[in-house]
């Protein structure tokens, strides 16, 4: 494992994709910003052929294991939904 991964794994905290904490962070912030925070913490892994719409599905898959149903359409550069949006949807596909 390369020296940075390491470095990166002894601080003994990596934030959670899943859950109340994840939630509270992007709390206000566009699904947009998820995938491009996603696809910047990726630079330090080996991302050959990783794009834009790579991290907007990485994206989309976080958000369903959060509880989120998948939608009838793909998420775009162009998408203005917040996380706090499609949580909303999460909760009326709850009833």
């Amino acid at each position: 494992m390369p020296r940075a991964f390491q470095n990166f794994i002894k601080t003994g905290y990596v934030p959670p994709l899943v859950g109340d904490e994840f939630l509270g962070k992007w709390k206000g912030k566009t699904v947009l910003q998820l995938a491009e925070y996603l696809g910047s913490a990726g630079k330090s892994f080996p991302t050959a052929g990783m794009d834009e719409t790579t991290y907007l599905q990485i994206a989309a898959y976080v958000l369903q294991m959060n509880g989120v149903p998948a939608g009838d359409r793909e998420l775009t550069p162009s998408s203005t939904l917040t996380v706090d949006d499609v949580m909303g949807m999460r909760k009326v596909a709850g009833r």
